[in-house]
C-alpha cells in the first residue's frame, strides 16, 4: 500500500463554499475540495494554499484549521 499525505482547503467566499467538479475520462465522480500531495521538503500549510491556486485559482489565506 501507498501511503501519502494530502493538504488542502475549505475556501468560503461571500458566504459560500467552492467545490469542484471531478471527472475522469469524462465519467463523473462528484464534488470534491481542493487538495493535493505535500511535496518534499514542504510544510502543510504551503501545500494547502498551493493546491487551491492550482486547483481552483483563488488566491486564499488559512483563517482557521481544522
Amino acid at each position: 500500500m501507498i501511503e501519502a499525505t494530502s493538504c488542502g482547503g475549505v475556501v468560503i467566499f461571500r458566504g459560500k463554499i467552492l467545490l469542484l467538479y471531478k471527472n475522469f475520462k469524462n465519467k463523473y465522480e462528484g464534488w470534491v475540495l481542493p487538495k493535493g500531495t505535500v511535496e518534499a521538503g514542504e510544510e502543510y500549510k504551503d501545500t494547502a494554499l498551493r493546491e487551491v491556486l492550482e486547483e481552483s485559482g483563488a488566491r486564499a489565506s488559512i483563517i482557521k484549521y481544522i
